[in-house]
């Protein structure tokens, strides 16, 4: 009988905790994606008020690593804030979760600035994801 009962408190915990996982990693947005080419120092993420209201935003590197320098983005009322990213970001890997000042607001446009590679053919998909909280 106690075995039994511990068997189920386990997986009652299990399943609570999984689907507390799944509803925070449901709350990201992908925001949009741009390739970056490594021949400028920067790109252009452009989102736009219909994709709603952010707390954080984050950069996911999906195939050829990326040296980040930092992100400008820039709000619906045209309010800036620059964030140093200073790190390379590796394929498969994300930044740091970035959190917005103040209330949710609306992203116009990310910037991205970084390491160029004078002479590379490589290339590099970048996406940005945002949370509402």
């Amino acid at each position: 009988m106690r075995r039994g009962r511990i068997s189920l408190i386990i997986a009652v915990t299990a399943l609570v905790l999984g689907f507390a996982v799944w509803a925070a990693a449901a709350n990201w947005v992908l925001l949009g994606t741009r390739t970056v080419a490594f021949v400028t120092d920067q790109d252009t993420i452009w989102v736009g008020a219909g994709m709603g209201m952010f707390n954080a935003v984050k950069l996911h590197v999906v195939d050829t690593g990326v040296n980040f320098d930092r992100l400008t983005i820039v709000f619906g009322n045209g309010e800036t804030v620059d964030e140093p990213i200073r790190a390379f970001i590796p394929a498969g890997g994300y930044t740091r979760d970035i959190q917005l000042p103040g209330e949710s607001r609306y992203i116009k446009e990310i910037i991205m600035y970084y390491q160029t590679q004078p002479g590379s053919v490589d290339r590099a998909q970048v996406e940005a994801w945002g949370i509402r909280y």
